[in-house]
């Protein structure tokens, strides 16, 4: 959990500075601006620890996000701070066709479809983490799957009989049984595209067109559920190198559909040029090509500085002895160097750093 800021401030007073009940130390003109000098020392730290693997991915627990966003036509994501309403620190994983949820859309992975004793209806059942509360007996919805037989992607409209979100089970009203349990199998994605809530009310459609092909979006109407295809990291060597390597992730050798691909990310690049009308200033590419279709990043932002002492410190509190100690190392700065607070902060300081080098 988050530490309070006013914990770190009274433990600065209490402990360090022997300052507790005196206005020597101004909370907004001394302390709290040492703290988020400790905030950027110790986001330094992390980010070379967690770099060399020596620290693991609980560091950023209170500061781990999974969003949602649409790849442009070279299959890269670009991370826009204004919309994001942060700034992206790390990326900690990218996962490929997940399975995710819109207020009023079911994106779910598919596991049966059987005919009803009174046919023509069937009964489809979706994996546990499918919530069917959002759908009732006489709503439409259209369900999109690919068809086994000629690999073509097929969109029927089903009335719905009855759902049971208990076992996971929707009965539908249709004629297109036979075709239905032909063309799905177990472990198949089924995707919602349009669910009716109400005859006045539409889904938003999954993928949204872009004025230009350079243009990602963040899809804040989006939220991830799970998928099953991760990306690896790759460097700017590995990505030329893996290209062409069929046994190696990001390479394009193998066919689309194929059971074994796997996908890789190049980290932040610039691609843009001056004379070109490429702008866009970083952005992530995948490959293989996954253009104009939804990612899942997983990612840590950046601290937010505080402000005042209600503010909370995004850090878990096994951290705290370390802002402590670098803030009461920054308060002994205006002290004069050789003061005891420096020496001593400086020395705890250097102890906790050589347990993670």
């Amino acid at each position: 959990m988050p530490i309070p800021t006013q914990e770190i401030i009274d433990r600065v007073r209490q402990v360090g500075l022997d300052a507790e009940g005196a206005d020597y130390y101004d909370d907004d003109i001394d302390i709290i601006p040492a703290i988020n000098a400790s905030l950027e020392w110790l986001t330094a730290i992390i980010s070379s620890a967690f770099g060399q693997k020596k620290m693991g991915e609980e560091v950023f627990q209170d500061l781990v996000l999974a969003r949602v966003f649409q790849t442009n036509d070279f299959s890269r994501v670009f991370f826009d701070s204004a919309d994001l309403g942060h700034e992206p620190w790390t990326i900690l994983g990218i996962y490929i066709n997940p399975i995710v949820r819109e207020g009023g859309l079911l994106f779910g992975k598919f596991s049966d479809a059987i005919p009803s004793p009174t046919a023509p209806k069937a009964i489809v059942t979706f994996e546990s983490f499918i919530d069917l509360s959002i759908v009732s007996a006489g709503d439409s919805i259209d369900f999109t799957y690919i068809d086994k037989t000629t690999g073509l992607e097929v969109t029927n409209t089903f009335i719905i009989i009855s759902v049971n979100n208990i076992t996971k089970a929707m009965l539908l009203d249709t004629v297109l049984v036979t075709d239905l349990g032909a063309q799905l199998d177990a472990g198949d994605i089924m995707t919602a595209k349009q669910v009716f809530l109400n005859p006045s009310t539409t889904s938003t459609p999954l993928i949204l067109s872009t004025t230009t092909v350079e243009e990602s979006l963040y899809r804040p109407d989006l939220a991830h559920i799970e998928s099953d295809n991760s990306a690896t990291r790759l460097t700017i060597e590995e990505w030329a190198k893996n290209k062409k390597n069929p046994f190696a992730a990001g390479n394009t050798v193998l066919p689309d559909g194929c059971d074994t691909i796997r996908y890789a990310y190049l980290n932040y690049a610039n691609y843009s040029a001056p004379e070109t009308p490429y702008s866009v200033p970083k952005e992530i590419e995948i490959r293989p090509s996954v253009a104009n279709d939804i990612v899942t990043v997983f990612y840590a932002k950046k601290p937010n500085k505080i402000t005042q002492a209600s503010d909370t410190i995004e850090f878990p509190v096994f951290f705290a002895d370390w802002i402590r100690n670098k803030t009461l190392n920054a308060l002994s700065i205006k002290q004069g160097d050789g003061t005891t607070v420096h020496s001593v902060t400086s020395a705890e300081i250097n102890t906790l750093l050589q347990s993670i080098t």
